[in-house]
């Protein structure tokens, strides 16, 4: 009986944790661009996203750690802990069209994407 609660009890981690360290990347993404656009725009930092800022990483690098521990020998489950923080900081901290060469590969998927393989010249003989 007391195998069958622990297998449960392990599947309900695995389902939660992951869900939860999205939550707490998230969090932790928004205070640090808080930060920086606020110190950037106006010249202080906000003492409410600073102190966000510490606690979303102390638990952030608490789950790391544990889901290191756990998931030694589950390479895909280690995987997706380390990956689930890092993209959503790329997806925050890094905003469209940021890159210097960006908008001109968003310009090209989108015509692709309605139909145009081959991108009709312009006026100025270069592409639209």
């Amino acid at each position: 009986m007391k195998i069958i609660d622990k297998i449960k009890e392990n599947k309900i981690y695995d389902k939660v944790i992951f869900v939860f360290e999205i939550l707490v990347s998230l969090i932790l993404g928004i205070s640090i661009y808080k930060i920086a656009y606020t110190y950037q725009e106006a010249g202080y930092i906000s003492k409410i996203y600073f102190v966000t800022s510490i606690i979303m990483g102390i638990i952030l690098l608490g789950i790391l750690i544990i889901n290191t521990i756990k998931y030694k020998k589950l390479v895909e489950k280690l995987f997706v802990t380390y990956v689930i923080p890092i993209g959503i900081m790329f997806l925050i901290l890094l905003p469209i069209c940021y890159v210097p060469d960006e908008e001109g590969h968003i310009f090209k998927a989108y015509d692709i994407s309605i139909g145009n393989i081959i991108t009709p010249l312009g006026e100025k003989n270069d592409g639209d």
